[in-house]
């Protein structure tokens, strides 16, 4: 880990980061210990230029045994750093929905 002098503020320590040949990955990720020296550190991990889906899609009839893969559309992804969790929504039957429901009345 790297000190940062005592700052006033934030963007003082990552933006000498975001500047400069941002090809190399290296500095994506930036640790930041407060309280250094303390009997408590704490230690926060930042994450610069993250990942940003921009469109994503199932095919709408999947077919049985076959995986599921989305056709992904992203700004600095990469499909072998990532991880792919799929989940089934609670089912609501609308026979019993008053015209008032919310979706927290769902859940």
């Amino acid at each position: 880990l790297e000190l940062v002098p005592e700052s006033t503020a934030f963007g003082d320590v990552f933006l000498p980061r975001l500047s400069g040949d941002r090809t190399n990955t290296d500095h994506d990720s930036v640790y930041l210990l407060v309280g250094h020296g303390q009997d408590t550190n704490l230690l926060f991990k930042a994450t610069l230029n993250p990942a940003r889906i921009i469109t994503c899609r199932l095919e709408t009839r999947p077919l049985v045994d076959c995986p599921v893969i989305p056709r992904i559309k992203a700004v600095n992804f990469s499909v072998e750093h990532s991880e792919f969790n799929w989940f089934v929504t609670k089912e609501f039957d609308m026979t019993h929905a008053s015209p008032t429901s919310t979706l927290s009345d769902i859940a």
